[in-house]
């Protein structure tokens, strides 16, 4: 989508319920993704809810560069996971 300059509709998905927020485990060099796996089979519940943003039409500028397309997107759906 980014490369075809198409509209997308990002969705954010959020973990809760065990214990640690999952989804920010790993960015910063934190435990290993089979870790984070383990850590939600080992787990007595886990939940997760999806949130459906608005589509994101792209700007002339974003449909000639996909890295700007992509980045921008990312900013959006990281100002909505807090």
């Amino acid at each position: 989508a980014f490369l075809a300059g198409a509209p997308v509709q990002p969705l954010c998905i959020h973990y809760s319920g065990c214990g640690t927020d999952l989804s920010t485990l790993n960015l910063a060099g934190g435990p290993s993704d089979a870790v984070i796996f383990l850590r939600m089979l080992t787990s007595i519940s886990n939940y997760v809810s999806l949130e459906y943003l608005p589509v994101y039409e792209p700007s002339t500028a974003e449909k000639r560069d996909p890295k700007l397309y992509a980045n921008n997107v990312r900013r959006v759906m990281a100002a909505a996971l807090g």
